[in-house]
C-alpha cells in the first residue's frame, strides 16, 4: 500500500501535479516527504448541484494571488485565541516556504463567531481574496459557504464536520470516516472478524460509531454490541459494566480520549473485559500522553498521522516561534502549501482557473504536514493514516502510513 519516499524539495514544501505527486512537508498532524507516484484513476462524477454560484474571474497565477485566512482571533476564550494564532503561525510557515509562487495573505478574526465569520468572508472577498482557508469551527464554514458560493469562491475550511462538506466547501480536518476506514481495515489484515463499539453519548462520539459502523460493512468486519456512555464517572462505570458483559467480538473501539478513555477502558477491565480477552482499540483521540497512563491500553491500537513526520514540522515551527504547534495547525500549513501547489500548477498549463472543482479533487492528491490527503467531489477528505501501538513509554508505530492513493476517491 505505501511506497517509499525522498524528499524532493526544500523542507515543508508541498507540490502537486496531475498524475504526479510530490512534495517535501513538514507535519502537524505529519508528513515530510515527497511523494513519486504513478498517475491514479480519475473521477468521472460530476457533482450533484453546481459547486457555486458564480463564475469567478480569472486567475493571474504568475501574480500575487490573494488568499483570506479565517481564524477564531478575538475569542473571548484564550484556549481559542492560542489556537487562532497557531493556525496563522503555521500559515505563514508555508508562505515562506513557497518557490516561485507569491500568496498576499489576509487575516480575518472570527472569534468563533458564526456572524463574524460571514461578515469576515464578505470583506475578503470584496478584498479581493480568490480562496478562503478556513473558519476553524463547523458552525462558521455553514455560514461562510453560501457567501463565497454567490461570489463563487472555494472554501478549504479546518473543521472536521462532514455535515458542513459540500458544493464550494471543502474539510481539511481529520474526520472519523477517514480514522475509522483506516483503524478496520488494518484489524482486518491481522485477522479481527469481529468489534465492538463502546462510545461517548456526545455528537463526535455518534459521528464517530456512525463511521465505524460504515467502516465494518464495507471490509466485512462484524458489528456486534455497540453501546453509548454519558461522559461522567458513574455514568461510564454504569455503562462499562453493562457492555462488559454483552461484549462478545475480537476487539472493542473506543473513540474517546484523555480522563474519559481511560475510565471507560479501566472499567470495562474491571468487569472482565480485559485486553487478553478483547483487543482494545481507538481512533486519533487515542493520540495523546494519557492514553499511556493506563495499563489497559496498553497493546492497544489507534490510528493518527505519521508521528515522526509531525515531530520534523513541530521543530521547525518551535524554531520560528519558541513554541509547540497543535496538530489543527499543521492544517493552515497544509492548506497554504496546497494553495501554492495549485497555483504553480496552473501557470505551468496556462490555466486560468487553479482552484476549479478537477484541480481541487485531482486523485492524486497533495502531500502535507498532516500526511498525504485529497479533496473529494463531496467536500470531504482522503488522508493517510499511521497506525500505532499504545505502550507504557509511548507510542510505536506498526503500520506506517501510506505515501500513495492506491484507491480511487470515494
Amino acid at each position: 500500500m505505501g511506497e517509499t519516499t525522498r524528499a524532493t524539495q526544500p523542507a515543508a514544501t508541498l507540490i502537486r501535479r496531475r498524475g504526479l505527486l510530490r512534495a517535501g512537508a513538514m507535519l502537524a498532524a505529519a508528513l515530510v516527504a515527497a511523494c513519486a507516484a504513478p498517475p491514479g484513476p480519475r473521477r468521472t462524477a460530476t457533482p450533484s448541484a453546481p459547486a457555486t454560484s458564480a463564475t469567478p474571474a480569472p486567475v493571474d497565477p504568475a501574480a500575487p494571488v490573494r488568499v483570506a485566512l479565517l481564524v477564531p482571533l478575538g475569542a473571548a476564550d484564550p484556549q481559542q485565541e492560542a489556537l487562532a494564532q497557531a493556525l496563522v503561525n503555521a500559515a505563514r510557515l508555508a508562505q515562506g516556504d513557497l518557490a516561485g509562487v507569491t500568496i498576499d495573505l489576509s487575516v480575518h478574526g472570527t472569534a468563533g463567531d458564526p456572524q463574524r465569520a460571514r461578515e469576515a468572508a464578505a470583506r475578503a472577498i470584496a478584498e479581493g481574496a480568490r480562496i478562503i482557508l478556513g473558519p476553524l469551527f463547523g458552525v462558521a464554514a455553514q455560514a461562510v459557504g453560501p457567501v463565497a458560493a454567490e461570489a463563487g469562491i472555494k472554501v478549504l475550511t479546518f473543521s472536521t464536520n462532514p455535515a458542513v462538506a459540500g458544493r464550494n466547501v471543502f474539510l481539511l480536518g481529520q474526520t472519523a470516516e477517514t480514522e475509522a476506514d483506516r483503524l478496520i481495515s488494518f484489524a482486518r489484515s491481522r485477522g479481527i472478524g469481529s468489534v465492538g463499539v463502546f462510545y461517548p453519548r456526545t455528537p463526535s462520539g455518534q459521528a464517530a460509531a456512525d463511521a465505524i459502523r460504515a467502516a465494518a460493512a464495507r471490509e466485512g468486519v462484524a458489528l456486534t454490541t455497540q453501546m453509548d456512555y454519558p461522559r461522567s464517572f458513574q455514568g461510564i462505570q454504569d455503562r462499562a459494566k453493562e457492555y462488559a458483559a454483552q461484549h462478545a467480538a475480537d476487539a472493542v473501539i473506543l473513540p474517546d480520549g484523555g480522563q474519559a478513555l481511560v475510565s471507560a477502558a479501566a472499567f470495562l477491565n474491571y468487569y472482565g473485559l480485559s485486553p487478553t480477552r478483547s483487543r482494545f482499540m481507538g481512533l486519533g483521540q487515542w493520540n495523546a500522553p494519557a492514553t499511556t497512563r493506563e495499563a489497559t491500553l496498553h497493546g492497544g491500537w489507534f490510528v493518527a498521522p505519521d508521528p515522526e513526520t509531525f515531530a520534523a514540522f513541530a521543530a521547525r515551527y518551535r524554531a520560528a516561534y519558541g513554541s509547540d504547534p497543535s496538530p489543527v495547525a499543521g492544517l493552515a500549513y497544509d492548506g497554504i502549501a496546497a494553495i501554492g501547489a495549485l497555483i504553480r500548477d496552473a501557470r505551468a498549463a496556462g490555466d486560468g482557473d487553479p482552484f476549479s472543482i478537477d484541480n481541487l479533487t485531482n486523485p492524486d492528491g497533495f502531500a502535507g504536514v498532516s500526511g498525504i490527503f485529497r479533496l473529494r467531489r463531496d467536500g470531504r477528505i482522503d488522508r493517510a493514516l499511521a497506525v500505532l501501538e499504545v505502550g507504557a513509554d509511548g507510542f510505536t508505530v506498526i503500520d506506517p502510513a501510506p505515501r500513495r492513493f492506491d484507491r480511487p476517491a470515494g
